[in-house]
């Protein structure tokens, strides 16, 4: 985001999901951690409801200088709300969402994302599985951090005039 990003919402259809509680609850300690005056704005959407219509209400009832998404279903719909509304990217509102995959690098402007090694996970916890099937030994799970990676595009990036 923005130096001086201060204002900073989250729009989630995660919210059941443990991977969208563990997003979540990265968002709210980098809140307390940067800016405990800021409000957590935390903005679910249900299966049924309309993601457009939440963004909307969003973004007229909440003063917001930054969007984390995290899925690419509110990043599509994110960007495209923000070019009606006539908000530029990232000018007035910077936008970062989560996994790295095509949609986010062909979308425009091409959205910043936190890159999450799919692969790597995958591998990882494929090797882990197979070691514990071979010891036939079903006792202590382990948990393991594959780390992320800052993949910075144009959504997030600063305005610079020629």
């Amino acid at each position: 985001m923005q130096p001086g990003c201060k204002h900073v919402a989250v729009v989630s259809k995660l919210d059941a999901l443990s991977v969208g509680k563990l997003r979540a609850a990265g968002y709210k300690s980098t809140i307390k951690d940067y800016n405990p005056d800021q409000p957590e704005m935390i903005f679910s959407i249900g299966k049924s409801e309309d993601i457009t219509e939440c963004l909307i209400e969003v973004l007229s009832t909440h003063r917001i200088d930054a969007l984390l998404c995290l899925e690419e279903t509110a990043t599509l719909n994110a960007v495209q709300l923000l070019k009606t509304l006539g908000k530029r990217i990232p000018e007035d509102v910077p936008v970062i969402s989560f996994t790295n995959n095509d949609l986010q690098k062909f979308l425009t402007p091409a959205v910043t994302t936190v890159s999450q090694h799919a692969k790597k996970i995958g591998m990882r916890a494929a090797t882990m599985l197979i070691k514990r099937l071979e010891k036939k030994h079903f006792g202590n799970h382990q948990t393991k951090v594959i780390c992320t990676s800052l993949i910075e595009r144009d959504s997030t990036r600063a305005f610079k005039s020629f």
